[in-house]
């Protein structure tokens, strides 16, 4: 019956090259709508609106970098680098995050105010690595088509 075979699902290699043919601008939109989020998020959270912007900052940045280190190392753009980066923005947003909210809830002068921001968000961003690396782990032992 042609009728249910006129216009038949793309499979195999046709589906692999239509998600990889948008996907550069899939990314950047994905990576633009994160940083904006970041940023709301951040000023909802008890920061300055200059604080928001250095975590924000950092989460882009560090994003970057990591993309630059990739492709130094040769890894083509794909779906995984592509999930990989973004997962990244948002493992530097903890560590960028807590360290920011600690300098700037704490009272004093900045030297006092940077040592408890360091000495109480260790082990925040330990926890928070730790079980990043654990979630991580598990995306390993999944099979990708």
């Amino acid at each position: 019956d042609l009728k249910d075979n006129a216009f038949p699902e793309p499979s195999g290699q046709v589906l692999q090259m239509e998600q990889f043919n948008g996907l550069k601008e899939f990314f950047w939109q994905a990576f633009a709508v994160a940083g904006c989020v970041i940023l709301v998020s951040a000023i909802i959270v008890p920061v300055s609106i200059r604080g928001a912007g250095v975590i924000c900052l950092t989460s882009v940045m560090g994003t970057i970098e990591v993309a630059a280190l990739m492709m130094i190392a040769g890894l083509a753009f794909s779906p995984l680098v592509a999930c990989v980066l973004l997962m990244a923005m948002g493992i530097i947003v903890e560590f960028s995050a807590h360290v920011v909210a600690g300098y700037e809830t704490t009272p004093g002068c900045r030297a006092e105010r940077m040592h408890h921001a360091i000495s109480h968000t260790f082990l925040p961003v330990l926890e928070g690595g730790l079980s990043s690396i654990l979630s991580i782990l598990m995306l390993v032992f999944n099979e990708f088509p």
